[in-house]
């Protein structure tokens, strides 16, 4: 069998014009059956019009959304057996927690038996027993998130379509939430699309991220792949910190930042994009042998304490560099004003061909 024949999920060239204007511009992805994959991009680049056209909530302009070999592009949401979980999570005040659970069993004519056997059943899943009774505005936001969740999962859905379902929990609950979705998806082995625009939701919980830029593309891959394996510089760029240090390749393939070789490549001489990660950053003091094949010197401008990882500005005659490390690590502590040195592997720089302008 082909990869196209075995995917749960097909977008063909699926497209969404406004006017002039491109909001998807004619996406092809395939998604296997039981896949928690993310749309990963910022506001504007058509990661939330793709989930809701494949959820018919919006027509595509061109295109097709394909689920089991089935083209279901034209169905209304009603008739494509897809289960969406909104940001605001729509829920309807008026009724119950189980009302609201069972609506769609409701919709579909079950028998009055059956839904109450699948909603409580609903509930045990979203940790929410006892709770039936109660008006959805009595709850939490993570209460009701649960109940949306409930809810998109009572009709057995071939697909679950989650569209920044976190983003109105505050920090602690938005973590604990994630990893309660992530543990559901994989008992329920559904297949799941996942829209965010936080890049620790995505990599935390998606098998695979899909990178949006202006209604395309940029990237598909796993989290690692997207994080140090970046395929243009917007991924590099939009997921994590990344420094760009000013490089130079000449003939002889010698990358230099300055005067200081940091790479051989075999590439065409120039100018050449040079990234490196702040985490891939080493940092020593003054006094110390530098333990890396490149080094700079510097002096620490800014220090910020995150709990379990620091982060560091330091200033060097390549430019303000960011720099990381778990704040837990044995070794000397530097204080702002410290001079410094710090370098980085070879192997974890990463190039692309000099930036052009506009991208």
């Amino acid at each position: 069998m082909t990869e196209a024949s075995t995917a749960h999920l097909r977008l063909e060239r699926l497209e969404k014009l406004y006017g002039d204007y491109a909001a998807v511009k004619a996406l092809d992805l395939q998604v296997t059956r039981g896949e928690f994959l993310g749309f990963l991009g910022p506001s504007g680049c058509g990661k939330s019009t793709t989930l809701r056209m494949i959820g018919g909530l919006v027509s595509q302009t061109s295109g097709r959304v394909v689920v089991d070999g089935k083209d279901i592009s034209s169905l209304p949401p009603h008739r494509r057996n897809i289960g969406i979980v909104f940001q605001n999570y729509a829920l309807f005040p008026h009724m119950t927690v189980e009302e609201n659970v069972g609506f769609g069993l409701r919709m579909r004519k079950w028998p009055a038996a059956k839904i109450r056997e699948r909603t409580a059943k609903m509930l045990a899943t979203v940790h929410l027993e006892g709770y039936g009774k109660r008006k959805t505005r009595e709850l939490s936001g993570g209460q009701q998130q649960r109940v949306a969740l409930a809810r998109a999962l009572a009709i057995e859905p071939a697909l679950l379509l989650l569209d920044e379902p976190l983003s109105n929990l505050d920090a602690k609950l938005r973590e604990a939430m994630r990893s309660e979705i992530r543990e559901i998806q994989r008992a329920s082995g559904i297949t799941t699309i996942f829209v965010t625009h936080d890049q620790n939701e995505a990599l935390a919980v998606c098998d695979r991220v899909a990178v949006m830029k202006d209604g395309d593309i940029e990237q598909v891959g796993t989290a690692f792949d997207v994080y140090e394996r970046p395929a243009t510089p917007f991924v590099a760029d939009f997921v994590g910190r990344i420094n760009r240090l000013q490089a130079l390749q000449g003939d002889d393939g010698s990358v230099r930042v300055g005067q200081t070789p940091i790479a051989q490549r075999n590439a065409a001489a120039g100018q050449v994009m040079t990234l490196v990660r702040p985490h891939r950053v080493k940092i020593f003091n003054a006094s110390e042998q530098l333990m890396t094949a490149q080094g700079f010197e510097g002096r620490v401008k800014e220090i910020t304490y995150l709990g379990d990882v620091t982060q560091y500005a330091i200033d060097s005659e390549i430019g303000v560099i960011a720099a990381e490390r778990a704040s837990a690590a044995r070794g000397t502590r530097h204080g702002v004003g410290d001079p410094v040195k710090f370098g980085w592997d070879a192997e974890d720089l990463i190039f692309f061909p000099n930036e052009r302008p506009g991208q």
